[in-house]
């Protein structure tokens, strides 16, 4: 899944620690992916957990098939995973598995928040037919449940903003195309943008926010503080000295 947007890739790659994770709005460069691997080898960390979603590819190339295109249907994408596994195992030396989800990532006990949304979802589902109000669907708009009009919803793509906040946070963290120090794939006419190497330098340089994201037990705690500080950064607000209670890391 994720043949044109890496929402699920994304989410996925982040909550289950995703140490690299390729989606289609970001095309990946090998060397960079690469470099992540022997970075974590250097830091005693001999696995690296690579999220890829169905469309993502590699710069300058198109999507990975899984067999002939069909007279008037779209090719059937499938088999990405494998070929970024192949070109790490020869590029690195390092084994490789590959585990294709599936219908797996569909299944799953469902939690409080699912049997809530989808009670809420039919609840409303069946007001609008008692209003014969018909051709709309139901949406969640935090905190209300919403009617939209199916012609709204389906009219465009939504993907991943590449500078949106599920990419930023990912980038924090370290996982997006495997951007890191030294590993900014450029955006624009091959350069890095100041927005690029301002927050390369913070991630870079802040031995704070190194620590906090290698040492923190809680993933959440280190990826949200790193964030906190980003975010004081760009609207220039007073930084934490190095000796801070909250800045330093307790070893």
């Amino acid at each position: 899944m994720g043949r044109y947007a890496g929402w699920i890739a994304a989410h996925a790659g982040i909550s289950g620690g995703g140490d690299v994770i390729l989606i289609p709005e970001i095309p990946f460069r090998y060397e960079a992916i690469c470099a992540k691997i022997l970075e974590r080898e250097r830091e005693g960390k001999h696995f690296t957990l690579v999220v890829v979603a169905e469309g993502a590819r590699e710069q300058g190339k198109d999507y990975v098939t899984a067999g002939a295109m069909e007279k008037n249907r779209e090719a059937r994408l499938g088999g990405v995973g494998a070929v970024v596994a192949a070109e790490i195992q020869n590029r690195t030396g390092k084994e490789t598995r590959v585990c294709v989800l599936g219908h797996l990532q569909r299944g799953g006990a469902p939690t409080s928040f699912d049997r809530l949304l989808c009670t809420r979802f039919g609840a409303c589902a069946v007001q609008l037919i008692a209003e014969e109000k018909y051709g709309y669907m139901v949406a969640l708009k935090p905190p209300d449940t919403v009617a939209v009009k199916i012609s709204d919803a389906i009219g465009r793509l939504r993907t991943v903003p590449p500078n949106g906040d599920i990419v930023q946070t990912a980038r924090a963290w370290g996982s997006i195309s495997a951007i890191r120090r030294g590993y900014f794939p450029a955006r624009q006419g091959g350069k890095q943008s100041q927005e690029d190497l301002r927050q390369e330098d913070i991630l870079g340089k802040e031995g704070v926010a190194r620590a906090l994201h290698r040492r923190a037990r809680n993933a959440g705690i280190a990826s949200g503080l790193c964030s906190f500080r980003l975010s004081s950064v760009r609207h220039s607000h007073r930084r934490l000295p190095p000796h801070s209670n909250l800045s330093r890391p307790k070893t």
